[in-house]
């Protein structure tokens, strides 16, 4: 009889659901599913709801839906009440909402709260607003955190901002983190920063992203450099791409490029394109040309097409015209302005003039475009149409632009009348060498006074025409010998060899020979006929003088009186050549590059989440 009765006993518990699910648990748990699922399959088929409910999310997990669906069905006929609610979760998640809202409205009716909240998001979703209303409340009464913010989604969406504050307010207050996100951005919307702030605070601690990058644009607003890398870093280093974009923008402000160069690359490697781009500017203003170059051509992969514009400037400046030239033409394509005035340097560089006008006249609204055009004509003798390029540029106010008219009606043309009116506007702007004409023209018209005045400006720029002319004007019209002199020796000091001179006539006027004598001393140091002359002169009348004070020592009185009377009541002084401040503008013809991306950083915020929360 005990034999007999252990036998039994061995066959009933072998058949026993509960040992195939526990061993299937033990399999699925080393990774055996396949095994685990033999085992689970025993026991399910003998309505055992727990092993249902384990090969229904093997299914699932493996996107075998069908069969996850049959066994969550059968788990959920055996009273497993989480069977529906998954089922319903996996309907979601393969955009099946009616099959959805059909399990989650079974689970909703046994009192299941987060299948309650579901169901009010599916019929949310499918326009049903009286039902999903009336499901959401259900879950929100008993405090379920989604709820509160579902809620507040679902009164935003009604256009109730009352009410869908205090929800978010509730939940807020029942520590649901998008409710308090959403509260936070509606705070800063409405005005209130201070509220704004503590709530992304809070946010910040447990690491919320939005929040924090937020947070980091609130600080960088602020020039709070130090709090916008704290805040942008804690959601960098959860691989919120444009924090790490932001990082990089805030280091490279402070010049800290290594930091900079960092952070650009981790959001390049996430698909940011302003960080690719700027990553590839820093490049180029470093010096790490071949670096620049790789990033500025993922940029053109990625169809940004400033850095096209770029691209070709690199080969510009490379020599290499080619590969310029095809970008320039790519980015002009594209409608990149600055690519037609690069094109048109580059041509004019390579000589090609035609080509260079060309180009230049498609974009010749471009001020610096029109007075390249006046350059270039006028460098090719066309004076007509350089005028005519400079005054479209003169309207828009560029003043060299009415120098170089009223130069080329002085210079060309003859036309002093003509070339006053265009140098007076260029003057009105402080152009100093419309300045330095009109001094010279008015001291033709022997208006010295407002020839000094003219004079000035250059004079103080250190020109040494100007600096003479101002010495002349003191000297001979004004008889102000101190400021002569003063002006004289400015000039002099820049190596003005006709004030060298003046200087040594002002002085033989006073009847100073010793001082005049040490200034043409000096001009004969650089072999001036005009200071020998003059030396020969003062070395005449000291022998002159000597003679007649030996009276009638030997032959000393009849010598004196054979000598020629040589006085002079003026002495003639020497005007210097005249001299422009040298302006290299005209000639710049070296690639440009657009560094900067106009962005508003207030416009990067995070928005508000506006999309309802299913529990899961």
């Amino acid at each position: 009889m005990s034999n007999k009765f252990s036998l039994n006993r061995i066959k009933e518990i072998s058949n026993d659901p509960l040992v195939f699910h526990t061993k299937g648990v033990f399999l699925e748990r080393l990774g055996k599913i396949e095994s685990a699922i033999e085992q689970y399959e025993v026991s399910a088929n003998q309505e055992y709801e727990k092993s249902q409910y384990a090969l229904a999310n093997i299914y699932n997990e493996s996107e075998e839906y069908e069969l996850a669906e049959k066994w969550y069905e059968k788990s959920f006929r055996n009273g497993n009440i989480e069977s529906a609610f998954e089922a319903g979760n996996m309907n979601i998640k393969i955009l099946n909402y009616e099959n959805a809202m059909y399990w989650f409205e079974k689970a909703s009716k046994q009192g299941h709260i987060k299948s309650q909240n579901n169901l009010g998001v599916c019929h949310f979703k499918r326009g049903d607003y009286f039902r999903a209303e009336k499901w959401l409340k259900i879950a929100n009464e008993e405090n379920l955190e989604e709820s509160f913010f579902n809620l507040a989604i679902f009164n935003d969406i009604m256009k109730n901002k009352e009410n869908a504050i205090m929800f978010y307010e509730q939940g807020s207050s029942n520590k649901d983190i998008n409710s308090k996100y959403n509260l936070a951005v509606e705070s800063y919307n409405d005005g209130d920063l201070e509220k704004s702030i503590e709530l992304y605070k809070q946010l910040y601690k447990i690491g919320y992203k939005k929040a924090c990058f937020n947070l980091g644009i609130i600080m960088e607003q602020k020039n709070d450099y130090e709090s916008a890398i704290k805040y942008y870093t804690k959601s960098a280093d959860k691989n919120h791409i444009k924090s790490q974009y932001r990082l990089g923008c805030v280091y490279e402000k402070l010049n800290q490029y290594n930091n900079a160069i960092k952070f650009y690359e981790r959001a390049s490697e996430n698909g940011h394109i302003f960080a690719k781009f700027r990553l590839a500017n820093l490049f180029n203003k470093e010096d790490d040309i071949e670096s620049a170059k790789k990033y500025y051509k993922m940029c053109i992969e990625d169809n940004f097409v400033f850095a096209k514009n770029n691209l070709a400037s690199i080969y510009f400046e490379q020599k290499r015209y080619e590969e310029a030239i095809f970008y320039y033409k790519e980015a002009i394509n594209e409608g990149i302005k600055m690519a037609f005035e690069n094109l048109g340097d580059l041509y004019y560089k390579l000589n090609k003039i035609q080509e260079a006008i060309s180009v230049y006249i498609k974009n010749s609204e471009n001020t610096s475009i029109q007075i390249k055009l006046g350059n270039l004509y006028e460098k090719e003798n066309m004076y007509d149409e350089a005028i005519n390029w400079y005054k479209k540029s003169a309207t828009k106010g560029d003043s060299n632009s009415n120098y170089k008219i009223g130069q080329i009606y002085y210079d060309k043309f003859s036309n002093v009348e003509a070339s006053i009116k265009y140098f007076k506007e260029a003057s009105e702007k402080n152009n100093i060498n419309a300045q330095i004409y009109l001094g010279q023209i008015y001291f033709e018209k022997q208006n010295y006074e407002e020839a000094k005045k003219m004079f000035e400006l250059g004079a103080n720029e250190g020109n040494s025409y100007c600096q003479c002319m101002i010495g002349i004007i003191y000297h001979r019209y004004m008889n102000n010998e101190n400021d002569a002199k003063y002006w004289y020796e400015m000039a002099k000091n820049n190596n003005s060899l006709e004030a060298l001179y003046n200087l040594g006539i002002l002085s033989l006027e006073k009847n100073d020979y010793e001082e005049s004598k040490k200034y043409f001393d000096e001009g004969m140091k650089y072999e001036s006929k005009d200071c020998e002359y003059m030396l020969a002169y003062i070395y005449f009348k000291k022998s002159q003088m000597i003679y007649k004070s030996l009276g009638n020592y030997k032959d000393s009185d009849l010598i004196f009186e054979k000598l020629p009377n040589l006085d002079m009541v003026t002495f003639d002084l020497l005007i210097p050549e005249f001299k422009l401040i040298q302006n290299n503008s005209d000639d710049v013809y070296t690639p440009q590059y657009i560094l900067d991306i106009t962005e508003n950083i207030e416009d990067m915020m995070e928005n508000k989440l506006t999309e309802m929360i299913f529990c899961e």
